[in-house]
């Protein structure tokens, strides 16, 4: 501990200092292995049969959730969060979006495709994503329940009663 502040560590010596730094790379790379078990048993649950026959709307008219696949796969969906009669935009889904499309390279030859999808309409999806000039493929659920019946989006009503996970 230092002495004049007890809130920042101690200063030690190099080989204190790597010791110490070696333990903690053995907890780190404990962690990692730990994830990685986890996310492989996420990649092993079981899928659900979609029957909604969900219409987004595109910048080039309606389209369904498998035109979303784009021939892939797989399809990663962000829910972007843009609220219908706000003007906000979230800036963590913009920093996630500003990744996206360098990423999507990695994705496609993973047979993976992606898609944002945000509740408002498409009138107002367009301007952010030129203005930002993002390239990928990003839909409005504005019409359909697809935000709610996944867990994303939720009415007053379900905010009330606790219902909002």
């Amino acid at each position: 501990m230092n002495r004049s502040n007890p809130d920042q560590p101690a200063v030690v010596s190099r080989e204190s200092w790597l010791a110490a730094r070696k333990a903690h790379f053995e907890r780190e790379k404990a962690m990692t292995h730990a994830l990685d078990t986890l996310r492989a048993e996420r990649r092993r649950l079981p899928w659900v049969r979609i029957e909604t026959p969900y219409v987004f709307q595109g910048p080039d008219g309606p389209c369904s959730l498998a035109d979303l696949f784009g021939g892939r796969s797989q399809l990663a969906v962000y829910h972007f969060m843009l609220t219908p009669g706000s003007d906000h935009i979230c800036p963590g889904c913009s920093f996630i979006a500003d990744h996206v499309d360098a990423a999507r390279r990695h994705f496609e030859h993973a047979d993976l495709a992606f898609a944002a999808i945000s509740r408002v309409p498409m009138e107002r999806i367009e301007p952010v994503r030129q203005r930002m000039g993002w390239t990928f493929p990003w839909v409005s659920s504005a019409g359909n329940g697809f935000n709610f019946d996944y867990g994303v989006s939720f009415t007053p009503e379900d905010i009330a009663a606790g219902r909002a996970t």
